[in-house]
C-alpha cells in the first residue's frame, strides 16, 4: 500500500527514538551540525530525498522498504533477509529532489528484464557480480561522521580495489571494459535530464548495474560518473543511488567521490608521472600541461586539475583559472591542445551486446543450452549455436 510523505516521516521520528538517538547525534551521523536538520525532515519542510532515506535507514537498522510499505519494521541492516530498494521501489518513491522524468523511468525499465537475464547467466558462469566482502572487510566501520573520514574511506576503497584486481598504480584505460569485463556490472547511458549525472541500482531480483546520462555537453564526466557509482557499488550495495547537484555535500557522495579519484587518478602515479615529463619545472603549468596529463589518465580537464590541487601540484588560484577556461575556451580549443575526451569511453557496448556476450560464454562451457539462449535473445537455436 502506498503511504503519505507525512506517514513516512512520522515513521523514521519513530525509529530513532526506538533508537533512542537525539536529533542532533543523527544530523551529525550524515554530515549535518545541530538538531533542526533532523527536526525539519521529520516535520517538514525540507525534502527527503532516496539517498538521506538510506543514510537514516542505515543508522536505525531498518529497511527502507519498511518505511515506505506496511511490512514490519523489526528487520536490522544486518539481517539476511533484508530487502534492498531496487529502481522499481525508487520510481514508486521520488522527493522532488530526485525525481527523474517518467521517460527516464521508463527507459531504465525497459532495459530490466536484460539486466536480470545477465545477472542470471553470469551467476550460473562464475558467481556473478564479483563480491566485494574482501574489500569491505578490510576497510575500517562504514559509518563515516565527517568529510575527512569520508574520503579516506573512499581512497582506501579504491586502493583495496586496486589490489584485489592487480592493477598496480597503471592508470585505468578503459572504465567500461574494468566496470563489465572484470567485475560484471553491466552500464549503459540514458536520457536522464540536464539535472540528472548517474544512476546506480539493483533490479529485484538484486542485480546490480550502472546508468550515466546521455543528456549532458560535458560527455566526458561520464568516466568519472560510472567510477563514482562504482564507490556506491562497494560501499552502498543494495541501494538505489541517483547523482544530482542537489546531494553532491552528502558524506556518501564525497566518498564516492574520493573512491573515483582514487581509482581512476591514484595520487602517488599522478604525483610521479608528472616528475616523469617534466612538469614539476614548467611554471606556470598552462591549459596544455594538464591536457597532456588527461590524455594519459584518461579523465575530464576539469577532474585532472582537482586532482593536481590535490596532490599538492597547483594552488586553489590556479585551479580556479582552469576551471573557468574549462567552462568558457576549452571547447573552441580542443583540437589546437589534442584533448580527444570523446576517446575515453570507446566501448559503448550495448546490454544487448552484454547479454550476447555472456550467454556465448555459457554455450561454449555447456551451461547454457542453445534452446535457452534462443529464447533469452529471440533467435533461433540454429543461431544460438553460431555463438559458441
Amino acid at each position: 500500500m502506498t503511504i503519505t510523505t507525512e506517514e513516512i516521516r512520522k515513521r523514521l521520528r519513530a525509529a530513532r527514538e526506538v533508537k533512542g538517538l537525539s536529533s542532533e547525534e543523527v544530523a551529525h551521523r550524515v554530515g549535518k551540525s545541530g538538531n533542526s536538520f533532523i527536526s525539519r525532515i521529520e516535520n517538514g519542510p525540507t525534502k527527503l530525498t532516496i539517498s538521506l532515506l538510506n543514510d537514516l535507514c542505515t543508522i536505525y537498522e531498518i529497511t527502507p522498504i519498511s518505511i515506505l510499505t506496511d511490512q514490519a519494521q523489526s528487520e536490522t541492516t544486518n539481517s539476511p533477509a533484508r530487502k534492498p530498494l531496487s529502481f522499481l521501489d525508487f520510481a514508486k518513491f521520488r522527493s522532488d529532489e530526485t525525481k527523474l522524468s517518467e521517460s527516464a523511468i521508463n527507459e531504465i525499465k525497459s532495459k530490466l528484464s536484460t539486466i536480470r537475464k545477465i545477472g542470471s547467466v553470469t551467476k550460473r558462469l562464475d558467481g556473478g557480480v564479483v563480491p566485494f566482502n574482501e574489500i569491505r572487510n578490510l576497510l575500517e566501520p562504514r559509518n563515516i561522521i565527517n568529510v575527512r573520514s569520508a574520503k579516506h574511506q573512499g581512497s582506501e576503497g579504491a586502493r583495496l580495489l586496486r589490489k584485489y584486481l592487480n592493477m598496480g598504480h597503471q592508470p585505468v584505460a578503459d572504465i567500461l571494459n574494468l566496470v563489465w569485463t572484470e567485475l560484471r556490472i553491466p552500464i549503459f547511458g540514458a536520457n536522464l535530464g540536464e539535472t540528472f549525472w548517474g544512476l546506480y541500482s539493483l533490479d529485484k531480483f538484486c542485480n546490480p548495474f550502472i546508468v550515466y546520462s546521455t543528456s549532458h555537453q560535458f560527455d566526458q564526466r561520464n568516466v568519472f560518473t560510472i567510477a563514482h557509482e562504482l564507490g556506491h557499488h562497494v560501499f552502498d550495495h543494495g541501494e538505489t543511488i541517483v547523482e544530482t547537484d542537489e546531494n553532491r555535500d552528502s558524506l556518501r557522495e564525497k566518498r564516492a567521490d574520493a573512491f573515483a579519484q582514487e581509482l581512476l587518478v591514484p595520487i602517488d602515479a599522478l604525483r610521479r608521472h608528472f616528475d616523469e615529463i617534466g612538469l614539476s619545472l614548467a611554471r606556470p603549468l598552462r591549459p596544455a600541461h594538464v591536457v597532456k596529463l588527461c590524455e594519459y589518465f584518461r579523465v575530464s580537464f576539469l577532474m585532472m586539475s582537482y586532482c593536481l590541487l590535490q596532490a599538492g601540484k597547483i594552488t586553489s588560484r590556479e585551479f580556479s583559472q582552469f576551471k573557468n577556461f574549462c567552462l568558457t575556451e576549452l571547447a573552441s580549443q580542443k583540437s589546437e591542445l589534442s584533448y580527444h575526451p570523446e576517446t575515453y569511453l570507446v566501448r559503448r557496448t550495448s546490454l544487448q551486446d552484454l547479454l550476447r556476450e555472456v550467454i556465448s560464454v555459457g554455450l561454449r562451457k555447456s551451461i547454457i543450452s542453445k534452446l535457452e539462449a534462443s529464447k533469452m535473445l529471440d533467435i533461433t537455436p540454429t543461431e544460438a549455436a553460431r555463438l559458441a
